[in-house]
C-alpha cells in the first residue's frame, strides 16, 4: 500500500519544489500563492484517490462497480460543467482581469493590467481609473506612475503626465520609458530643449 502513496503523494511534492519558495521565480515579484502552480502536481493526487477507488470496487466491492461507473460519469459531467463554466473568465483579456479582480480587489497586479487592456481600446478615463487602484494598492512601483503619465499625455495634459513621468524616474532612475515619454510630453508642450535631454537620457 505504500508504493502507491508514495508515487502519487511524491510526485505532487517533488512537481511543486521549484515553486515552494526554495528558489526565486519571477512570478513571485506579484504574488507568493497562484493556484496554477498545482495544475501538473495535482495529477499525481488525482491517479492515487482513482487507483485506490478502482482497486477497492474490484478487489473488494463487486456490487458497487456499476453504481462507481455512474458516479465516475456523474463527477466527470460536473467537472465539465464547471470547467466550460469557468471559460467565460477567459473570453477575452479584459473579462480575465475582471474575473480576477472579482476574486481578489487587492491584486494591484490585476488592476494594473485590466488598465492597460481598456488603454489599448482607447478607454482612457476607465483606464485610468484601473491605474489609480492599482497606484494606491502599491504606490512604490515605478509602473504605476508611468501608466498614468501615458493616459494623461494621450488625454492632452501633458503637465499632469509630466508629473507622473517624474516620480516614476525618482522610483527608478533608470526606467528609459519614463524618460522617453516625457520627452514626447514635453515635445507636445513645444518644450524641445527638454525633450532632447529626455530622449539622450532614455537612449
Amino acid at each position: 500500500w505504500g508504493r502507491p502513496l508514495l508515487a502519487g503523494l511524491g510526485y505532487f511534492v517533488i512537481t511543486l519544489l521549484p515553486v515552494l519558495g526554495f528558489m526565486n521565480i519571477y512570478f513571485m515579484r506579484y504574488s507568493l500563492v497562484a493556484d496554477h502552480w498545482q495544475y501538473t502536481s495535482i495529477i499525481g493526487i488525482i491517479a492515487l484517490m482513482v487507483g485506490t477507488g478502482a482497486a477497492m470496487t474490484n478487489r473488494h466491492l463487486q456490487a458497487l462497480r456499476t453504481p462507481g461507473k455512474v458516479l465516475a460519469v456523474a463527477i466527470v459531467a460536473v467537472l465539465s460543467f464547471l470547467s466550460w463554466r469557468q471559460t467565460h473568465a477567459y473570453t477575452n483579456i479584459e473579462t480575465l482581469w475582471r474575473d480576477t479582480i472579482h476574486k481578489n480587489p487587492s491584486a494591484w497586479m490585476a488592476h494594473n493590467n485590466l488598465g492597460m487592456a481598456l488603454e489599448n481600446q482607447k478607454r482612457y478615463k476607465e483606464a485610468l481609473a484601473c491605474y489609480d487602484e492599482a497606484m494606491r494598492l502599491r504606490p512604490d512601483l515605478p509602473q504605476q506612475h508611468y501608466n498614468r503619465g501615458k493616459i494623461y499625455n494621450a488625454l492632452g495634459d501633458h503637465a499632469q503626465a509630466i508629473q507622473n513621468y517624474n516620480r516614476a524616474i525618482e522610483l527608478d532612475p533608470k526606467y528609459s520609458d519614463a524618460y522617453n515619454n516625457r520627452g514626447i510630453a514635453y515635445d507636445d508642450m513645444g518644450d524641445t530643449n527638454r525633450a532632447i535631454q529626455d530622449y539622450t537620457k532614455a537612449i
